[in-house]
């Protein structure tokens, strides 16, 4: 028994000597001491390196803060942009007024100036004013943001037209068609600006193609006009005749009151467009307003007929 104590008492220390030994701590020297005998402490270089992580990670934290409250206002705010936009987008279409009607318009614009339809809105009731310059300006805005919708390219072939600039004219009405190649009054209208520039051949061509594919009465009626009047360049009076004839049967509304005879009607073909102007509108309109005053005079001055 006293042998294997003793044993034991002279194993215990070679364990630990084995264990100093691979710790690489000497023999006889507390842990403590070994620690701080072998430690440098921090040096200026490991500061220098802690200051800049630590400035980096604050940077990143104010940056991160920074975007994030950006990104709040941007979807917290853009959908009232175009909700109000939209709003007053409608407050146009609901208005009876131009002015009105612009304004909201322009109003929607400023708060969404990718709103194509508010464009293309407000560049018509430009086309009726006859303020070509900012009707351009609004389908140039609308083509750019729908560039493979015929509708802008026919408008501005439309404004073209009437500045007398036909080149551009007939450019922007091809380039309607070819978006459309079923796209009657674009042929209609290239078939007129053919007809200014003096090609009646092409005139015609023109408008038997809007004829045949056309869908509605004034297209087809201003068609026939057309044609009419390019016959009419050629020498072809009987064909121009029935065409005109055949125009004022399916559209009397744009034609009845400004062509009274057939003769004024093709005398008129050199200088004239076969559309009524926007100002020709407004006169005609004035000219009603007028009527209806006179007959309600008429009628308060005369006596009741006695019997």
């Amino acid at each position: 028994m006293k042998k294997t104590q003793a044993r034991m008492f002279y194993e215990l220390p070679s364990r630990g000597r084995g264990e100093a030994c691979t710790t690489g701590q000497p023999q006889g020297v507390g842990s403590e001491a070994y620690l701080h005998s072998t430690s440098q402490g921090p040096t200026p270089e490991d500061a220098r390196k802690d200051g800049y992580i630590h400035g980096r990670s604050r940077r990143i934290r104010e940056i991160s803060g920074l975007l994030g409250v950006v990104v709040y206002i941007l979807i917290s705010v853009c959908p009232a942009w175009g909700q109000n936009a939209t709003h007053l987008f409608n407050l146009g279409l609901e208005s009876s007024m131009v002015n009105k009607k612009i304004h909201y318009f322009t109003k929607a614009l400023e708060l969404n100036p990718r709103l194509a339809i508010a464009y293309e809105k407000r560049g018509r009731l430009y086309y009726f004013q006859e303020n070509y310059d900012k009707m351009m300006y609004d389908f140039y805005k609308f083509t750019n943001l729908r560039p493979s919708d015929p509708e802008g390219y026919r408008m501005l072939g439309l404004a073209q037209m009437r500045m007398g600039n036909l080149d551009v004219a007939i450019d922007k009405f091809s380039r309607a068609v070819e978006l459309e190649p079923k796209l009657a009054s674009a042929y209609g209208y290239r078939a007129e600006a053919y007809h200014l520039k003096g090609f009646p051949q092409k005139a015609i061509q023109d408008a038997t193609t809007a004829i045949e594919i056309g869908t509605t009465q004034p297209t087809i009626g201003r068609a026939y006009t057309v044609r009419s009047k390019a016959y009419r360049q050629l020498g072809q009076e009987d064909l121009a005749a029935a065409d005109f004839d055949k125009a004022f049967d399916l559209d009397p509304e744009n034609y009845g009151y400004k062509y009274f005879t057939i003769t004024n009607h093709l005398a008129s073909f050199t200088n004239d467009s076969s559309y009524i102007s926007p100002g020709d509108m407004r006169r005609l309109g004035l000219i009603g307003v007028l009527a209806v005053l006179a007959v309600l005079i008429f009628k308060l001055v005369l006596p009741t007929p006695r019997k």
